[in-house]
């Protein structure tokens, strides 16, 4: 798992994981291509001069595509 959540530092907006838990990688083939699924889980931190957000675990799932990979 740890190398995904490296994969991921890469794909997602800077500090991302600061704020989500990677939770499952799911790999599939689409012909000659793989696309890698990952799923993340907000997790209860927060930030410094937000004393009164938290997580409210309501929201659907969300995809999103970039190309090209951010800053690399």
């Amino acid at each position: 798992m740890e190398q995904y959540r490296l994969l991921a530092e890469c794909l997602l907006p800077a500090r991302m994981l600061d704020w989500f838990d990677l939770k499952t990688v799911r790999v599939e083939k689409k012909g000659d291509t793989q696309v890698i699924h990952l799923y993340l889980d907000e997790n209860e931190q927060k930030a410094d001069d937000g004393e009164d957000l938290r997580p409210n675990g309501f929201t659907r799932e969300s995809v999103f595509h970039d190309f090209p990979i951010r800053g690399q």
